[in-house]
């Protein structure tokens, strides 16, 4: 069934625009502020250690605009522009930033829900995004956003579509809830494993080593501006930038950057060889905790570790014990943390012989590929959840959901 169309600035009672608060505005206390950060796709984001306030005082020089419980926020700014949710109780007054368009319906003709589930519709978006402007950081206008057109069926249809909608996505969230907790498996499955294989291998009396026993641990160097952009010289020369390009989740296979053998003598470099494990040694990128292994040989600089192992350890059951470990726990420094040679070296692994080392790795080799297709096959049904709330929203401004 097709509905008459009406302008979203037209069904309203209240469409207005936050309050322009500076920051030499702002207190610690007060009246609470809610920002574009605040607002989620239908639902609120309270960010209570980041709340900001004003004054009593001040909401009375600014002639600010209260707003309450049950009136809907659409955030003017990204990420999406047009984004929307319905302010809670917060048992505290309220007033809205700016770029956040206050929303109260005309409950005569159109319902809060039936309006806030058309703001995350496909329709609704498609609109948005025509009339955004803006070239660094695209917005709406109040204006412009006043315009959108939203389908309007009567009150009684408003609330059956309504009902059918939570109804519907209420089972959907049941199964992303369950998505959620077999992603946390499969993300435990190897994590699980090796807990198990060096609780048993302290059982089996396997040797305990420190790692500047069984390893080379080898900081990196300095990379003067002008290697950087090369990329067909003979060795890779890493950054960490480069352990985040697609397809270098485990094995480094690309890179951003590299230096030919004249560089290496002139600049006196130490290659690294082929199953190298790396991971960043400053600041907040040892937080991230990532590893990689070498697939080559190669240089890397000096925001990079190394650990090159030594004949008694094979490489990938090296990498399998690093994953599961935190580089933090390395990191001296609260300014600017580092890990130094000297916190690595004395760090103890259980080391079980070569041979035990490589079943260890097939196995977890294995396991870890049946992890990868668990998690691929919940990412895939993450992406059928939320392409089915789509279907189910497009059904309900369609006039197909209800009869």
């Amino acid at each position: 069934m097709t509905y008459p169309t009406k302008k979203i600035g037209e069904v309203c009672d209240v469409f207005a625009d936050g309050d322009w608060v500076e920051t030499k505005d702002q207190s610690d206390r007060g009246i609470r502020l809610i920002q574009t950060g605040n607002v989620g796709r239908l639902n609120y984001i309270d960010k209570v250690g980041r709340a900001r306030f004003i004054t009593d005082k001040t909401f009375k020089r600014l002639n600010c605009t209260e707003i309450f419980p049950g009136d809907i926020l659409i955030s003017r700014l990204p990420d999406p522009v047009g984004r929307a949710c319905i302010l809670p109780k917060l048992g505290t007054r309220t007033i809205t930033a700016v770029d956040c368009t206050i929303v109260r319906p005309n409950n005569k003709i159109i319902i809060d829900k039936f309006f806030l589930y058309f703001t995350e519709s496909l329709d609704y978006y498609s609109q948005v995004n025509s009339k955004l402007s803006g070239t660094t950081r695209q917005r709406i206008s109040r204006s412009n956003l006043a315009e959108i057109k939203i389908s309007l069926p009567p009150l009684p249809i408003q609330k059956k579509i309504v009902k059918k909608i939570e109804e519907l996505f209420g089972k959907i969230n049941e199964a992303q809830k369950l998505r959620e907790e077999a992603q946390k498996d499969a993300d435990a499955l190897v994590p699980a494993a090796l807990h198990q294989i060096f609780e048993k291998g302290k059982e089996k009396g396997w040797e305990e080593k420190t790692l500047e026993e069984v390893t080379f641990i080898q900081s990196g160097f300095g990379f003067p501006k002008e290697f950087q952009g090369r990329e067909n010289e003979k060795y890779p020369f890493l950054k960490v930038s480069d352990m985040n390009l697609p397809g270098n989740e485990l094995y480094i296979t690309n890179y951003n950057n590299s230096v030919s053998d004249v560089d290496i003598k002139s600049y006196k470099y130490r290659t690294a060889p082929i199953g190298t494990v790396i991971f960043p040694k400053i600041g907040g990128a040892i937080a991230t905790n990532k590893k990689r292994i070498l697939t080559q040989e190669s240089i890397y600089d000096n925001n990079v570790m190394g650990l090159i192992p030594f004949s008694n350890i094979n490489s990938k059951f090296l990498f399998y014990w690093l994953s599961v470990f935190n580089l933090s726990n390395w990191a001296a420094g609260s300014s600017l943390p580092a890990i130094t040679q000297s916190r690595v070296s004395k760090t103890k692994i259980l080391l079980p012989t070569i041979p035990e080392q490589k079943k260890i790795v097939a196995y977890l080799d294995s396991l870890s590929e049946k992890a990868r297709k668990l998690q691929n096959l919940q990412k895939q049904t993450a992406e059928d959840l939320k392409a089915l709330k789509q279907s189910i929203l497009h059904k309900a401004f369609e006039g197909k959901l209800v009869k």
